[in-house]
């Protein structure tokens, strides 16, 4: 079907050939989707899903893992797996989610996961360089939220305790956070 669609194509002005450029992006968003559900899908069937894919594309155990990577990254936002399966976006995007995924821990994927329909939204409307840096942005932001959100939990766990002992000294214990140790620590 594919074939007799290129066959018949014929742009005859610039407007045309970006019409027609636009229509095989998408179909190539589309068909790397249904590789990803394919990949997943596999894994249900070998314990070697890269080398299988591998095999079938006819293609290096290096463009496996990036599929993996990518599968994994579009498994763990759905949002992202649905508007590349719709063809909204596109691999080289969700690659970027990808690389981004790989440096966090579990905590921060998870918080980033949670900006599914954020990150399905940025990366249907701007390229992959615009994207990368916007998501990196988000990350950080994220991260930030969650740097405050850990010191005043910390600042509400503060606890001092003094007392004078038997020998008549003046004796301290507590658990402070980060911030009010440190000004602690310089008096």
């Amino acid at each position: 079907m594919i074939r007799a669609m290129a066959a018949a194509v014929q742009p005859g002005d610039l407007v045309a050939c970006r019409r027609e450029l636009a229509d095989i992006a998408m179909v190539q968003s589309i068909l790397s989707g249904l590789e990803l559900r394919v990949l997943r899908a596999m894994r249900e069937f070998s314990a070697d899903a890269e080398g299988e894919h591998a095999r079938a594309t006819n293609s290096s155990s290096r463009k496996s893992a990036r599929a993996k990577r990518r599968s994994d990254a579009a498994e763990a936002i759905p949002q992202l797996d649905e508007a590349l399966s719709e063809g909204e976006t596109t691999a080289e995007h969700v690659d970027v989610v990808a690389d981004v995924l790989a440096g966090l821990s579990p905590a921060d994927r998870a918080r980033v996961a949670g900006i599914g329909d954020e990150i399905r939204a940025k990366a249907t409307q701007v390229g992959e360089s615009e994207f990368r840096r916007w998501l990196q942005m988000m990350v950080r932001r994220l991260r930030q939220d969650d740097a405050v959100a850990r010191l005043a939990r910390q600042k509400a766990a503060c606890r001092a305790n003094w007392w004078l002992d038997q020998e008549g000294m003046w004796n301290l214990r507590g658990r402070f956070d980060a911030e009010t140790g440190a000004r602690l620590q310089g008096r």
